[in-house]
């Protein structure tokens, strides 16, 4: 089914609930064919590739301090940051050295103790790549939460505020948009008139200065309730109304709108429909939903979706070749319409062991990390991760960190250079026990 586009996500049933990174995952079968037409009017994010793919050093200086080994995992070469309420973080791609976390403060005398915690939000604001952060007190009343910044405006940020389980299809998590950098909040409410019982907001994505977000809305019926799907739009920061999505019948679409995921291409949407062995259909929109293009792939179409470059124009993704479980990249530099593999990328690493999937984050530079998870035990044993590093200047994948704790986003200098890797560090396992407190750690690139 669905996946999450948000980043850390702590609604969740699962066994061990910790923060991340999801991976864009897709597709039911679909054997349909239409006829495509290019996706234009691309947008430039502010955020450019450099001229050239050498790294360079690292000019922004980082805080220091001693890390602390925990369980299994090695902590060598992460520092922590004294940021306690961590839960999330995220950095701007138009302006990489502002950084936004979101979460709840602990008890500084028993940071374990999850009940003493505040039961409103705090949001750290860093416009120095990390170095130091402001916390900012809201009137949030939630229990974790996680971030999504405009691609074209570091000023434009929504969050969704979380909630620990029991979860249910109906369960409403909030979602509320900040204009000022996150130093205000305005909860964003979907539009009424459909004749919902219920309302959630599953997830969000930006065109140029529109936000869309997918609403997910139940009605009662004599066999229940019945979940349908609609797309929203705020443009400029106005309120949310329902786009008329009837124009996409031409190509077979209709109720209840079902949509895998939403991805932003500077000034497209694009949404994803459904896949096939060798073949994937989109529909996408450059002038905020008043019209739509349809899209089949072909080429080398990735088994998932990964993530859109910075650059605004790229999206990647990933095939599996059951033969020798390794997993490649491919990318589409025109909109969706054709999947290439790329020569110069080998084979994806992988961690020993069953993992969760990996993880991929690209940087300006040409730079890819790529975390490699495994799984989770019921008894809450540490998480072991993989990281490891394609580089532009020498085609090679290499392993930089063999056992960490965890990884949540990466951050890059203004010329586009990897700084620094980034951990929120909070997590609960499935019997509620072992419980590791908010927090930031960061891992500079050596």
């Amino acid at each position: 089914m669905r996946r999450k586009i948000l980043a850390a996500i702590l609604a969740t049933c699962a066994i061990a609930l910790t923060i991340g990174t999801t991976i864009y995952a897709f597709g039911t079968p679909d054997g349909s064919s239409h006829s495509s037409s290019p996706i234009v009017n691309y947008e430039a994010t502010g955020t450019q590739r450099p001229s050239t793919a050498t790294p360079q050093p690292i000019t922004v200086t980082l805080p220091t301090g001693t890390a602390t080994p925990q369980s299994t995992i090695s902590l060598q070469g992460w520092m922590r940051v004294t940021v306690p309420y961590a839960m999330n973080v995220v950095f701007a791609q138009s302006d990489p050295l502002t950084g936004y976390a979101c979460g709840n403060m602990p008890d500084a005398t028993d940071p374990k103790n999850v009940s003493a915690y505040q039961n409103t939000l705090t949001i750290g604001i860093t416009h120095d790549g990390g170095h130091s952060w402001v916390a900012n007190a809201t009137n949030i009343t939630s229990f974790g939460c996680s971030l999504q910044i405009n691609p074209l405006n570091p000023q434009e940020l929504v969050m969704q505020a979380t909630q620990l389980c029991p979860c249910s299809d109906t369960y409403d998590l909030p979602w509320y948009r900040s204009l000022s950098g996150g130093l205000s909040w305005q909860e964003l409410t979907p539009p009424t008139g459909n004749g919902n019982v219920t309302v959630n907001i599953d997830e969000v994505a930006w065109a140029g200065s529109s936000l869309f977000m997918y609403v997910r809305h139940f009605t009662q019926t004599n066999d229940g309730l019945v979940p349908a799907y609609q797309l929203a739009i705020s443009t400029n920061g106005g309120a949310l109304s329902w786009l008329n999505l009837t124009s996409l019948a031409t190509y077979h679409i209709g109720p209840p709108y079902i949509f895998d995921e939403a991805v932003s291409l500077g000034a497209t949407l694009v949404l994803h429909l459904d896949s096939a062995p060798g073949i994937a259909h989109f529909i996408a929109t450059s002038d905020q939903g008043k019209s739509w293009q349809y899209v089949t792939a072909s080429g080398v179409v990735p088994d998932t979706f990964t993530v859109v470059s910075v650059d605004g124009k790229t999206l990647y993704g990933q095939t599996y070749n059951q033969n020798n479980a390794s997993t490649s990249i491919v990318q589409s530099i025109d909109g969706g319409h054709t999947f290439t593999s790329i020569a110069t990328i080998p084979d994806v690493p992988a961690a020993s062991g069953q993992t969760n999937g990996n993880h991929l984050f690209f940087v300006p530079d040409g730079t890819i990390l790529n975390a490699d998870q495994l799984y989770t035990q019921a008894d809450g044993n540490t998480i072991q991760l993989l990281i490891s590093e394609w580089s532009p200047s020498t085609h090679v994948w290499q392993t930089i960190i063999a056992n960490g704790p965890g990884l949540t986003n990466v951050s890059w200098t203004p010329s586009g250079h990897p700084l620094a890797l980034w951990y929120a560090t909070f997590s609960i396992d499935g019997t509620g026990n072992n419980i590791t407190p908010p927090g930031l750690m960061y891992h500079a690139p050596a």
